[in-house]
């Protein structure tokens, strides 16, 4: 679910994103944007379980696997020719494997297996973030409740829920 913040300063709720569980450490989520000739990075630490920390930093890892395959396949076929579709093939083929070894490590009650917030972007104080888990999604708005901006129903009424 995105949500939108206006603030310098929002409250980020002390559960793990992903599963809700007790959070043992936080991971950055990003935006960058480019003005001119700079670029422009900001970014907010969201608690993570172990666990969750771990299957994000496996899908991560299957990410990079099949961008670095990629690359290499693209610039292989300029001198093996249709040899570099081996290349490709592999990159996928660990991808899956690795992908899906981050998804075994996901509990019962995760969101994703890669990282359960996104952040958007921001423009001044406008923030955006996308939330995998409607639990934390309902946690991080009722702790930010006088600073939401954009709502539509389904954010009153996961926010009215989460106040019940």
């Amino acid at each position: 679910m995105k949500v939108d913040v206006s603030a310098k300063f929002i409250s980020i709720p002390r559960c793990c994103a992903c599963c809700g569980d007790t959070p043992s450490v936080e991971l950055a989520a990003q935006a960058s944007k480019k003005r001119g000739n700079t670029q422009y990075t900001n970014s907010w630490s969201f608690p993570y379980c172990s666990r969750c920390a771990g299957h994000v930093a496996g899908q991560n890892a299957a990410a990079t696997i099949l961008v670095v395959g990629l690359i290499a396949a693209f610039v292989l076929m300029f001198f093996v020719g249709w040899w570099s579709l081996i290349v490709v093939s592999l990159s996928v083929a660990a991808w899956v494997m690795q992908s899906n070894q981050a998804k075994s490590g996901c509990g019962p009650n995760c969101a994703s297996s890669g990282a359960a917030v996104a952040y958007l972007g921001w423009h001044g104080t406008l923030h955006s973030f996308f939330f995998a888990s409607r639990d934390y999604a309902a946690k991080f708005m009722a702790a930010n409740s006088g600073k939401l901006v954009n709502m539509t129903n389904a954010h009153y009424d996961l926010l009215n829920g989460s106040r019940k």
